[in-house]
């Protein structure tokens, strides 16, 4: 899916896509409902220059 989300980025002008190897299951200090059950908030962003 980051490949693809990139490509999508990238087809609409966007030249700076920085990927993030983090996954919140594993990393203890992510929010992640598949690891604790719980729900919570969770926010991408995409930052436009200028």
């Amino acid at each position: 899916m980051p490949a693809g989300v990139a490509a999508v980025l990238r087809r609409v002008g966007v030249r700076a896509v920085q990927r993030v190897d983090r996954d919140t299951f594993t990393g203890p200090d992510l929010f992640s409902f598949r690891r604790d059950g719980t729900t919570g908030r969770l926010a991408g962003v995409v930052r436009a220059p200028g």
